[in-house]
């Protein structure tokens, strides 16, 4: 998922950004999002690009998440629950959810667990 943002304002005072984060393919300018305010301490600040991961690592997940919620979902897009045995044929045609998380979290196979 690739993200973008638009610093609003810098209040040097308090060391903090204003800045608004969206999707690069949302259906919404990204100044029609909200705003938040976020604390230059807690990004990496030695060089643009360190600035620009730890600022997408850190708050634009959860900037994405709740902008998401917000947003209704459209009646061809409304996912079914699918679990179980893995069947194509029953899959066809149908709209399925599933998570984008970070590559380093996913499901491991597993044949059996011993306790």
């Amino acid at each position: 998922m690739k993200a973008i943002f638009k610093i609003e304002e810098y209040l040097q005072d308090r060391n903090s950004i204003v800045v608004k984060i969206c999707r690069l393919h949302s259906h919404i300018p990204i100044d029609e999002t909200s705003a938040k305010i976020i604390d230059c301490n807690l990004l990496d600040l030695r060089d643009t690009d360190c600035f620009v991961d730890s600022l997408m690592k850190r708050s634009a997940s959860r900037f994405i998440e709740r902008q998401d919620e917000k947003q209704d979902i459209l009646d061809e897009n409304k996912p079914i629950e699918m679990s179980g045995e893995l069947d194509l044929k029953s899959m066809v045609g149908k709209v399925v959810m599933g998570k984008v998380d970070d590559w380093r979290k996913k499901p491991i196979s597993m044949r059996k667990i011993e306790l």
